[in-house]
């Protein structure tokens, strides 16, 4: 259980938290999703949210209700959505605009800028004591980025490569293992039964680094799976369907191509194990883990500290990169459907710790110790 906010109704007055920046101009990957559902959900909670975003996602004519149907979410009056011009440039000098017209209207408020680009803290760290406010970088990157992160109030580290050296540098950075709040809707609680054909489930890009050929390498051999492919642009999926031709196994598998956050549970009904594959160059906390062990679906997973430092002992891990260790470690958890199932049970109860709540009390509470 998390500690509770000192005086939190008196929090929750006072606190003003705004989100610009260059994954904010909204497209349909993870971090973009991410992003704006934490403005939602520190709305959501009681704090006053403000989110500026280029409109190029958006349909012409479509408004702001288009967006919070993508993510799955209702509107809400704490939520502050500033659309600006679909031009890249001209939105940035759009966002900065607005976001200093907010500023100035709140400067006696405490004032909380999340930014994801460490040029921009850079260039917005000058305007920081003028305006009143204080600037939390999330760095989603496997850089150090020292500069942006001395001069942010709060960073965020999403590494724990780049965690391990710059802590010494920098007091003021955070390991940030709650950094996706999980929508209650993923809490399927499905659990494990056994069945004569199990589906094996992926949710992510295509992208080489997430190691989707070392999945396909590995169900070669296994008669008793199938597996389902949700997410992937159209290149993706084409690139993807040579590969099973070549290998012989597109019997086995189907592609849901792109699911957007409303949809994306409905897609989890038919799938009995979960399956993370990435490879050493991932070397971000995967921000799906959260999602799949919030459903309490079995999960089998690349032992690559990255995902180590989440997932713990609630998933299967293979070695990382080598298909055999997961194709054998497929069919372990498959003739093993009790230790399937306790495992998945108590992955559920441990993501309780990464529901949209309290994530955000996790972070309110590291920004009440900035004041």
């Amino acid at each position: 259980m998390l500690p509770q906010l000192k005086h939190k109704n008196d929090i929750l007055k006072t606190f003003k938290v705004y989100r610009i920046g260059p994954l904010v101009a909204f497209s349909k990957g993870a971090h973009s999703v991410s992003q704006s559902l934490f403005s939602y959900y520190f709305a959501k909670y009681g704090v006053e949210s403000y989110l500026y975003i280029r409109k190029n996602f958006l349909s012409e004519g479509k408004k702001v209700e288009e967006l919070l149907s993508f993510l799955g979410v209702k509107k809400s009056e704490n939520l502050k959505i500033r659309l600006t011009s679909r031009n890249k440039g001209l939105s940035s000098i759009e966002n900065l605009f607005l976001f200093l017209v907010d500023i100035i209207k709140n400067r006696k408020y405490n004032n909380f800028l999340f930014l994801s680009k460490s040029s921009h803290v850079i260039q917005l760290s000058k305007l920081k004591k003028v305006f009143n406010f204080k600037i939390i970088y999330e760095n989603h990157t496997n850089n150090l980025n020292i500069k942006a992160s001395q001069l942010a109030d709060i960073t965020y580290i999403v590494s724990p490569d780049v965690y391990d050296k710059i802590k010494v540098l920098n007091k003021k950075a955070i390991l940030w293992t709650y950094h996706y709040p999980i929508q209650d809707e993923f809490f399927l609680k499905k659990g494990f039964q056994e069945k004569n054909v199990y589906t094996l489930g992926y949710i992510g890009s295509l992208l080489k680094e997430k190691g989707v050929d070392i999945l396909f390498e590995s169900i070669r051999n296994i008669d008793n799976i199938k597996l389902k492919i949700i997410g992937g642009n159209d290149k993706q999926i084409n690139s993807a369907k040579k590969l099973t031709d070549r290998l012989n196994i597109s019997n086995k598998v189907e592609f849901a191509g792109f699911v957007s956050q409303s949809e994306l549970t409905k897609e989890l009904k038919d799938i009995d194990i979960f399956i993370a594959p990435f490879k050493k160059s991932q070397k971000t906390i995967p921000l799906k883990i959260y999602e799949y062990l919030a459903t309490g679906i079995p999960i089998i997973a690349s032992d690559i500290d990255s995902v180590k430092v989440i997932a713990k002992n609630f998933v299967f891990y293979f070695e990382a990169e080598n298909s055999n260790s997961l194709q054998e470690t497929i069919k372990r958890v498959i003739s093993n459907p009790k230790k399937a199932k306790e495992i998945s049970e108590k992955s559920c109860k441990y993501a309780e710790n990464f529901r949209w709540e309290k994530v955000i009390e996790k972070m309110l509470m590291d920004l009440e110790k900035i004041i």
